[in-house]
């Protein structure tokens, strides 16, 4: 229809065209078709003076849950003309992100693409082979990782739902996932209606604590800083980094001090999150992940996680339904995103060392030569 309107004022001297839209999720679309030829204008790839453009959007990296990055996307709603933030359409905009946090799916799809003008691919794929992911079951449990050193991963939740911490153990070619997770004993029964998982039996089974502090209503952080302790205590454990969800994560951030490690905020978007995302599936894949075999909640969390893809095709984890909850999976992409990022440099510092050592008998080679 845009073509044909063109092409119809092909005899009309001096016409204008107006062409007003939002981001979408069809990548396939004549719309997101434009999107790309004018992004190349603006970068210089390609030079069309007749066309004006004027895109609204967030900076590629820009973490999609902070208020300030929204007014790129929306400046004449969010600014006012002293450039100040409008506080009170941002508070009505908070009230949409968080609903499409909490639900995910269709929900997280329009804030992205209506509140956010983000276009967004989303397959609604499961994020890993359930059959791999059973292979990976083992009878190891934390008793087995006394003393070692691990990553810590932390997806906090915004009021009363599941909250998340998961350990990261490397051991050999293998990396090991514990996990626990925390939920306000008063909604203990609201969850188990709404999102039908038998959380009474995963806390019989000491894979879920109810928390009593805060009225039993609010996620209780000072017990999960106290269970956190004790952990590290019991087992003699080293955390080396802590990767945790800036979201809701400020009032707990400076009870974290006694980790004595790096506390790195991991930005929720696809392109941060991409690469631990797509290794962790993979190293599944491969098998060489394991986890405590009796840990149903971990299985369920991950059996929830799906896929989104991002226009540049990156990738990240999302739940399809607000019940269907991938804490467990959030706070174990967290903690891998780091163990990445550790590998890789103790990698490079091995590498390094080689070519050193290379260089060295190198020069022996040489003085051994010379001295004949």
């Amino acid at each position: 229809m845009y073509k044909l309107m063109l092409d119809g004022q092909i005899s009309v001297g001096s016409p204008l065209t107006l062409a007003i839209t939002t981001a979408g999720f069809n990548i396939n679309s004549p719309c997101y078709e434009q999107y790309e030829f004018a992004k190349k204008i603006l970068s210089g790839v390609v030079e069309k003076e007749s066309l004006f453009i004027y895109i609204a959007e967030m900076d590629e990296d820009d973490d999609i849950w902070d208020y300030k990055n929204w007014a790129k996307a929306n400046p004449l709603l969010l600014w006012n003309e002293d450039n100040s933030y409008n506080m009170e359409k941002v508070k009505d905009m908070s009230e949409k992100a968080i609903d499409a946090k909490e639900k995910g799916g269709q929900e997280l799809i329009n804030f992205m693409t209506k509140s956010l003008n983000v276009w967004v691919k989303y397959s609604g794929a499961g994020y890993v082979d359930l059959d791999k992911f059973k292979e990976c079951e083992s009878d190891l449990t934390l008793e087995d990782f006394k003393g070692q050193e691990c990553i810590l991963g932390i997806d906090l939740s915004s009021g009363g739902d599941l909250t998340s911490i998961a350990l990261v153990f490397k051991f050999g070619d293998y990396y090991y996932i514990y996990s626990h997770s925390f939920m306000p004993i008063l909604r203990l029964e609201e969850h188990e209606k709404t999102d039908e998982a038998p959380y009474r039996m995963w806390a019989r089974q000491g894979y879920l604590t109810l928390t009593e502090g805060v009225f039993g209503l609010k996620t209780d952080y000072k017990y999960i800083i106290s269970h956190l302790k004790k952990l590290i205590e019991d087992y003699n454990l080293v955390i080396t980094a802590c990767g945790y969800d800036g979201h809701n994560a400020n009032a707990f951030l400076a009870d974290l001090d006694f980790l004595n490690c790096d506390l790195v905020e991991i930005v929720q978007s696809a392109k941060s999150l991409n690469d631990a995302t797509v290794d962790l599936q993979l190293s599944i894949q491969a098998l060489q992940v394991k986890y405590d075999k009796h840990n149903d909640l971990l299985k369920w969390s991950f059996a929830n996680a799906k896929t989104t893809q991002n226009s540049f095709g990156e990738i990240k984890v999302m739940k399809e339904t607000n019940t269907a909850r991938i804490d467990v999976v959030y706070s174990v992409i967290d903690a891998w995103k780091l163990a990445m990022a550790i590998d890789n440099t103790e990698r490079y510092n091995a590498e390094t060392d080689i070519e050193e050592w290379l260089e060295i008998m190198k020069e022996k080679g040489g003085e051994k030569d010379g001295n004949n």
